[in-house]
């Protein structure tokens, strides 16, 4: 960064992906921190899909098909008793 690869625009691959879109389809969490930090004009921007990185993060979750390990990521809260009394 700060070298100029982005002074003619944004970066892109042959399916208009962008660093941003890369680092979030690979959760490189950090490294997206930093581009969006550095480049939020890219957040937006849609790769040949029609994706945006958001989309691109949260693609594996919402296609996920298979219930249990969707149920692991997002265990459903259960109320007992005891945590009901201390609610009220």
């Amino acid at each position: 960064m700060g070298v100029g690869h982005e002074d003619e625009g944004i970066s892109r691959n042959a399916d208009n992906e962008t660093p941003l879109m890369i680092a979030c389809e690979s959760k490189q969490i950090e490294v997206g921190k930093l581009l969006v930090q550095n480049f939020p004009n890219c957040i937006p921007e849609q790769n040949k899909s029609g994706m945006d990185a958001v989309s691109a993060l949260l693609s594996p979750i919402l296609h996920d098909t298979d219930e249990s390990s969707a149920h692991a990521r997002f265990p459903s809260r259960r109320i007992t008793s005891s945590s009901a009394a201390s609610v009220g």
